[in-house]
């Protein structure tokens, strides 16, 4: 099964896709539903447990959306859960080397190139091929994510670009304008030019990049420094957004027609 967000980010095609954290995998079907070229299913800040995070991937055999995971950390056993389940991406948060970064890689690939453990009947499954068709085509189709989200992370960016494999830097706004001193200030001049910093230097290497965009603005914003990838709403963002939308639109409407 061909990756089709790494083929359509290698194109200069935009992908946008939903954070879930919600511990259901119906709520994954629904985004899916709704348009979704991937979903950033969050093992690090979400609720999601590891049977439901089987869920949510399975649900999304045979759609155009596909499953990026982000796990807890960089250890090997979370990483080989992760790929074991059939995600096409794996996120991987707070990477602040080059030798931390080159340790994912080489958890995320198979033997020569690495050293994933061989358990892949469930992820060949949900990828529709068979076991040796997913061993072969595994370590290309997979997509290795480190995500920045610190000023030493940044400042030594071009060291843990220039790892081997790694398919795409995510840039995580929040903790990165945390890290920074400005929490949940990404526009601040210092967020900025740290955002640039790491755009230069994977648009010198033809390294995909991702992060978080809340509306059309900071998307056209993040496209102009070299961003294709973004995650675009979250799932209880979307719940609470669109229940009080429609709650105050009732709540008004009958206002006007009974005036209490």
């Amino acid at each position: 099964m061909r990756n089709h967000i790494k083929e359509d980010l290698a194109s200069g095609r935009l992908v946008l896709g939903a954070g879930v954290t919600i511990n259901s995998p119906l709520v994954a079907e629904f985004l899916a539903a709704a348009g979704a070229d991937f979903l950033f299913l969050d093992l690090e800040h979400g609720a999601i447990n590891l049977e439901t995070a089987h869920l949510m991937v399975a649900v999304l055999r045979n759609q155009h959306c596909l499953a990026f995971v982000r796990v807890a950390s960089d250890q090997d056993w979370q990483l080989n859960q992760a790929l074991d389940m059939g995600a096409h991406g794996i996120i991987v948060p707070f990477i602040t080397s080059a030798k931390q970064a080159e340790l994912v890689v080489r958890a995320c690939k198979y033997p020569p190139e690495g050293r994933r453990g061989l358990s892949c009947q469930i992820a060949a499954i949900r990828w529709g091929v068979t076991v040796p068709e997913y061993v072969r085509i595994a370590n290309r189709e997979t997509m290795v994510v480190v995500q920045v989200e610190t000023p030493e992370s940044v400042d030594c960016i071009d060291e843990i670009l220039s790892v081997p494999d790694i398919d795409m830097v995510f840039v995580g706004p929040a903790d990165l304008s945390a890290t920074c001193g400005f929490p949940l200030n990404s526009g601040h001049p210092e967020v900025e030019r740290r955002f640039a910093k790491v755009g230069e230097s994977a648009f010198r290497r033809g390294m995909a990049l991702g992060t978080v965009a809340r509306n059309v603005e900071e998307v056209k914003h993040r496209v102009d420094q070299g961003f294709g990838f973004f995650v675009v709403a979250a799932d209880s963002g979307l719940i609470l957004q669109a229940g009080a939308e429609k709650l105050n639109a009732i709540r008004e409407g009958l206002l006007a027609v009974t005036g209490s």
